[in-house]
Formats: structure tokens, C-alpha cells, sequence
């Protein structure tokens, strides 16, 4: 029969590693839409002007397309990044606590 204290430790053990799984799905998304919004200034920064018109033509459409930032999705709904792990972190914390004050208060 378990104890209070194995079942903590695994309570403890399953959440650190779902922390690891958002956390190691999050950031490489939020460097994929920092590395997109970088191209965008980089691209809108260049001294297109300077080229011939058929250069500069393709560069406007490199702009127009750089302004819509690449992100990763979950579906169609949630962008992942940094922001969206700590909401999830913090919602599972906050539930966390609540399902242990009505267990504790019984």
C-alpha cells in the first residue's frame, strides 16, 4: 500500500516532467517566431532602393510576406511560445491547489 509520501513523490516527479514537455515544446516555437520577426527587420532595413526594379520587386514581396510572423499551433487556436507555457503552468498550479484545499478540507 502506498504512503502519502510516495504518492507526493510521484505527484511532484509527474509534474516536473510535464513542465519539461510544455517548456521543450514552447521554446523552440517562440525562437522559430523571434528568428521570423528578425527576417522582417532585417528585410524591411535592407536599402532595396539601390537595386534594379526587378530586384526591388522581389524584395517588396519578400516584405509583404515577412509581415505575417511564423508560429507554431496548437490546432487552430493556441500559438505556443513562452507566454501560452506560462499561462498552461500557471492554470495547472492554480487547479493543483484547489483540488488540494477541497481534498484536505474533507
Amino acid at each position: 500500500m502506498d504512503t502519502d509520501f510516495t504518492i507526493a513523490i510521484r505527484m511532484i516527479a509527474a509534474s516536473l516532467m510535464l513542465i519539461l514537455i510544455i517548456i521543450f515544446v514552447c521554446v523552440p516555437s517562440q525562437m522559430l517566431k523571434n528568428a521570423s520577426d528578425d527576417f522582417f527587420l532585417t528585410s524591411y532595413e535592407l536599402n532595396y532602393q539601390d537595386y534594379p526594379p526587378k530586384i526591388r520587386k522581389m524584395f517588396l514581396f519578400i516584405i509583404m510576406r515577412a509581415e505575417t510572423s511564423f508560429a507554431l499551433t496548437a490546432g487552430p487556436l493556441v500559438e505556443l511560445n513562452l507566454e501560452t507555457a506560462s499561462t498552461i503552468i500557471k492554470s495547472a498550479f492554480s487547479y493543483a491547489a484547489a483540488f488540494r484545499s477541497v481534498y484536505s478540507s474533507q
